[in-house]
């Protein structure tokens, strides 16, 4: 399954500025406050994980407020312990890790540091595996409405795996991922019953977005290719 992690932290000073520095041994999705925290997707980028891993900087101040405050992280296995090419998964470890501090500093001069260590809490949600190569399992009934906000009940939630790694940290040199274009299809065709082509009209790479009516429970599979039919 795909982590959840979240920690919740009291500011009560009045805030100046904050930045955030995350990396992860796999991807990683922050928010704050219930916010995604930047555009980018597949973050960090791969790298030889043996010599190097990136890490990226974002300014937080506007999703931060004084009083009680929850980050979030969705983990994913990506290069690291998902699978690459057709050397299999696990090619670096058997599963990722998130890695993040927090620098707040407040309009006194004074500074509050923020990490990622043995306090924060780890919980399953709808997403029961993703790989960029193998697809992705999503359960919406399993969703977590309010996991990455302050108040959500995390009792149950379980406490985090540490790990020390030795691996050099650098700022992320190459140009973020991000979304540039939404395409709509320019046909819908149903070769079979229940089996339906959308066609995007060229080759691309990216993810699709559908609306469904249904009944709870009830399995749709969702395939990618290149060629139609």
């Amino acid at each position: 399954q795909v982590p959840h992690l979240r920690k919740t932290a009291m500011l009560v000073k009045a805030i100046k500025q904050a930045r955030l520095y995350a990396s992860a041994l796999g991807l990683y999705e922050f928010y704050v406050n219930g916010q995604r925290v930047g555009h980018d997707v597949f973050n960090p980028s791969w790298t030889d994980y043996q010599k190097r891993v990136q890490y990226h900087t974002y300014d937080i101040t506007p999703l931060l407020r004084s009083g009680d405050n929850a980050f979030g992280i969705i983990l994913g296995d990506g290069w690291y312990a998902g699978y690459v090419g057709l050397g299999g998964p696990h090619r670096y470890g058997p599963q990722a890790f998130a890695l993040a501090q927090l620098e707040v500093e407040f309009t006194d001069g004074s500074k509050q540091t923020i990490v990622t260590d043995a306090t924060w809490k780890a919980g399953n949600g709808p997403l029961l595996q993703s790989d960029m190569l193998m697809g992705e399992t999503y359960d919406a009934r399993r969703e977590l409405p309010g996991w990455n906000k302050a108040g959500f009940d995390d009792s149950e939630w379980q406490e985090v795996q540490m790990k020390k790694v030795e691996i050099p940290l650098v700022a992320a040199s190459d140009g973020p991922v991000r979304k540039m274009i939404e395409l709509k299809p320019r046909a819908i065709t149903e070769p079979k019953p229940g089996h339906y082509i959308f066609d995007l009209g060229q080759n691309m790479v990216g993810w699709a977005r559908l609306k469904l009516r249904g009944e709870a429970g009830t399995t749709v599979t969702v395939k990618f290719v290149e060629m139609l039919n």
